[in-house]
């Protein structure tokens, strides 16, 4: 073969191999847009993708336990502001506070009954007789505050043993007994009632009632 006739021979290959060539990528480009699954280039950013984790993986949220010791919390909580006294020690300690009586006659600490002392309570009492005392003899009820002594219900002390009960933590009722004009000590009817209540914003203690006459 020439060399003249071989040249249009090649023209001819190489335009067909061309024409090949484009056929392919037009194909390709085809099946592409039309498979659903074909993978192409990401349209949104890689970083702006949010995965959220599996609520089953979460990890629970914490709550503090009460009580753990936060600083915060222990400079909130209110001061234990009972005494630690108990009846018995708090007559030793302020039975010599009481004042005398009108017959002067010596207290007895010892005969004391602190049944109604409670070192926490807003108020509290303890009642105190006199030495060799009987029915009619003078009794004198000591008032505390958290434990801590106040003073007595009244400045003066009344004959016959008075009764003394709780109205609440705070209030404390009083009833004095005493004889009517013609009974005897043992006949007494007479009666004498007055509440005492503490009174937390003037720290003192408020009376209202009665006391026995004079």
């Amino acid at each position: 073969m020439s060399t003249t006739s071989a040249r249009p021979v090649l023209r001819t290959m190489s335009a067909l191999a061309t024409g090949v060539l484009m056929l392919g990528t037009v194909l390709t480009a085809c099946s592409v847009a039309d498979d659903p699954d074909a993978t192409t280039e990401p349209t949104t950013p890689a970083q702006a993708t949010v995965t959220t984790q599996p609520a089953s993986d979460a990890p629970a949220p914490t709550t503090p336990e009460p009580g753990n010791g936060n600083s915060d919390e222990s400079e909130d909580a209110p001061a234990d502001t009972c005494s630690e006294l108990t009846g018995d020690e708090a007559v030793a300690r302020w039975a010599s506070d009481v004042p005398p009586n009108a017959e002067n006659y010596p207290w007895a600490p010892a005969w004391a009954e602190p049944d109604g002392y409670d070192s926490c309570a807003d108020l509290s009492w303890i009642i105190l007789p006199i030495e060799g005392g009987t029915a009619s003899s003078p009794y004198q009820i000591m008032l505390f505050h958290d434990g801590g002594y106040l003073g007595t219900a009244t400045s003066e002390a009344y004959g016959f043993y008075p009764t003394v009960s709780r109205v609440d933590d705070a209030t404390l009722s009083v009833t004095w007994h005493w004889p009517r004009e013609g009974e005897s000590s043992a006949g007494a009817s007479g009666e004498s009632t007055a509440q005492f209540t503490w009174d937390a914003p003037t720290s003192s203690v408020s009376m209202s009632g009665e006391v026995p006459p004079v």
